[in-house]
C-alpha cells in the first residue's frame, strides 16, 4: 500500500512539473531613471496578483517566472514611479518563452515587445497602428495626474477653478485621442479574422463607446 502511495505521489509530481514551465522577460529601456521598480502581475478578475518586482539598473530589468500550465496566459507589467503613467503593458507568455522588451521612455504601453506568441504579435500590430496616439494618450495621463495633485494642494478658489478648467481640457483631449485610436482599431479589425485578440479589441471598443458615446460600429 505504501509503495502504491509513493508511486502515485511521484506520478502526480511529474504531471505537475510537466504542466508548468518558466518564461523569461528581458527588458532594456532608455531615459528611465535607475532604481525605478517594474512589477509583473497576473489578473484574477479585477484583482492583481504580483509575480515579481525588479529594479531597473543601467536600463535593464529581468523576470523569470513559472507559468500556471502549458497554455498561453496573460500577464501585465507596470512601472512603479510617478514618471510612469497608470497604464500597463500586456504580455502573453508560454512555457519556454524568452520575451524581449525595449523602450525609449517611461511610456510603458508602447514599449516594443519581441515575442513569437501569436497573440502578442497580433496585439503589437494594434499598438503599432496607433503608437503616436498612444504616446500622446500616456503623456496626457501624466499631465492629468499632475493637475489633480496641484488641485488637491491648492487652497485658493480662483486657482482651483483655473486648474479644474485645465484638467477638463485634458480630459476632452483624452476622449478625442481615444476616438482616433478606436478608428484605427476598427480599420484593422475589418482586415483580419476573428480570434481572441479581435474579440478583446471588440470588448475594449464597447467599453470606449459606453464612456464616450461617440463610437459606432
Amino acid at each position: 500500500m505504501k509503495k502504491e502511495i509513493v508511486t502515485l505521489f511521484l506520478m502526480t509530481s511529474v504531471w505537475a512539473a510537466q504542466a508548468q514551465g518558466t518564461f523569461t522577460i528581458e527588458g532594456q529601456v532608455k531615459n528611465v531613471e535607475d532604481g525605478a521598480l517594474i512589477t509583473l502581475f497576473r489578473l484574477d478578475g479585477n484583482v492583481g496578483s504580483s509575480i515579481g518586482v525588479d529594479t531597473i539598473r543601467n536600463g535593464h530589468f529581468r523576470f523569470q517566472a513559472e507559468t500556471l500550465g502549458n497554455e498561453t496566459e496573460i500577464v501585465d507589467m507596470m512601472g512603479r514611479s510617478d514618471k510612469f503613467p497608470s497604464m500597463s503593458l500586456r504580455l502573453w507568455v508560454r512555457p519556454g518563452d524568452n520575451i524581449r522588451i525595449s523602450g525609449e521612455n517611461t511610456l510603458i504601453r508602447t514599449w516594443d515587445v519581441k515575442s513569437t506568441v501569436p497573440e502578442q504579435v497580433a496585439n503589437q500590430a494594434f499598438i503599432n497602428d496607433s503608437r503616436e496616439l498612444w504616446n500622446e494618450y500616456q503623456r496626457n495621463s501624466l499631465l492629468q495626474r499632475a493637475y489633480r495633485r496641484k488641485y488637491a494642494g491648492s487652497a485658493v478658489d480662483e486657482e482651483r477653478q483655473a486648474i479644474r478648467a485645465q484638467a477638463d481640457s485634458l480630459r476632452k483631449l483624452e476622449d478625442e485621442i481615444t476616438i482616433r485610436i478606436d478608428a484605427n482599431t476598427i480599420k484593422r479589425m475589418k482586415q483580419i479574422p476573428v480570434d481572441d485578440i479581435w474579440l478583446e479589441q471588440l470588448e475594449k471598443l464597447a467599453m470606449s463607446a459606453k464612456y464616450t458615446e461617440k463610437l459606432s460600429l
